[in-house]
């Protein structure tokens, strides 16, 4: 991380088998680079994993845990100036959303299906249920969220890449990551700083807490949205701002596809596409960590 500052998906399970045949190839034969660790400060490819919006609505994954968050209940979000009025019924703030926990945090794909609901929640508090998903020009091409996954708003996209986010600044939601910091001071699940947690953490809590640190981190993503930030919420984190150096000058493109790297090598290059597994954590398994494909151009997962 750096610092400083779905209606969703309709029934496929004729497809389900294809989709998790292609996921498996594209992981063998992947070239794959690694993630590096963050820098302190706050700054202002072809697809991994090809799949048409069609063969992407997956079906809505069903509740889960009792209903406790494991972080306080006071924990509101400051509304996105650039959202309509949310509809009714959707959360205001974080408790709103029922029970999030992490009944094995050693997995990771039961991580990955907590990060995706928290950073769901989180937006739809924000009023993001209310923003259109991403239609962004990159490079020769535009990424549109909604023809490439059918993400019905921005709150279930930002679900998606959140999954991404915290897979790279983690490695691969490592256990060690999520209950140390590195030797930088920033640690936890989305990897953060004491600053950070001082101004976007529940102070009852701990970072090293996987459900209360993504709760801090989706905090931290709406508000950086809401300064203008030129990622519109990621700059925080290196694995998408491609302004960073130091040791993280590794990262040549970001990390999600709506996005063009600013690295002078690779300027305007995008990252790689959504994998399957980010966008449905419930029906598709996190893979082994092998790296994030962030070192250049043209890598897949």
């Amino acid at each position: 991380m750096q610092r400083g500052r779905t209606e969703r998906f309709g029934p496929v399970e004729p497809r389900r088998a294809r989709l998790a045949m292609v996921a498996a190839v594209a992981a063998i034969v992947a070239p794959i680079a690694f993630a590096y660790p963050a820098e302190p400060g706050w700054r202002p490819a072809t697809p991994w994993l090809a799949v048409s919006a069609a063969e992407a609505r997956l079906p809505e994954p069903s509740p889960v845990g009792p209903p406790t968050l494991g972080v306080p209940a006071d924990l509101p979000v400051a509304p996105d100036p650039s959202a309509s009025s949310a509809p009714r019924g959707e959360p205001r703030r974080v408790e709103d959303c029922g029970g999030v926990t992490v009944a094995d945090p050693a997995s990771a794909t039961a991580v990955a299906q907590m990060v995706h609901r928290v950073f769901r929640c989180v937006a739809l508090a924000a009023g993001l249920g209310a923003v259109p998903p991403s239609v962004a020009d990159v490079g020769s091409r535009t990424w549109d969220g909604a023809a490439a996954w059918g993400f019905a708003s921005l709150a279930d996209q930002v679900a998606a890449e959140a999954v991404v986010v915290g897979y790279c600044e983690s490695g691969g939601f490592d256990p060690w990551a999520l209950g140390n910091d590195n030797r930088y001071g920033y640690g936890g699940l989305f990897q953060m700083g004491d600053r950070e947690w001082t101004e976007y953490g529940d102070p009852a809590s701990s970072k090293f807490d996987p459900v209360a640190n993504t709760v801090a981190a989706a905090r931290y993503f709406v508000a950086a949205r809401a300064d203008g930030d030129p990622w519109e919420g990621w700059g925080p984190w290196a694995v998408v701002n491609t302004d960073y150096g130091g040791p993280n000058a590794g990262v040549r493109v970001p990390v999600l596809p709506r996005f063009v790297s600013t690295d002078a090598r690779y300027r305007g290059a995008p990252g790689p596409e959504l994998p399957v597994w980010a966008v449905d954590p419930w029906s598709f398994e996190v893979p082994p960590w092998r790296g994030c494909p962030l070192a250049r151009p043209g890598q897949s997962w």
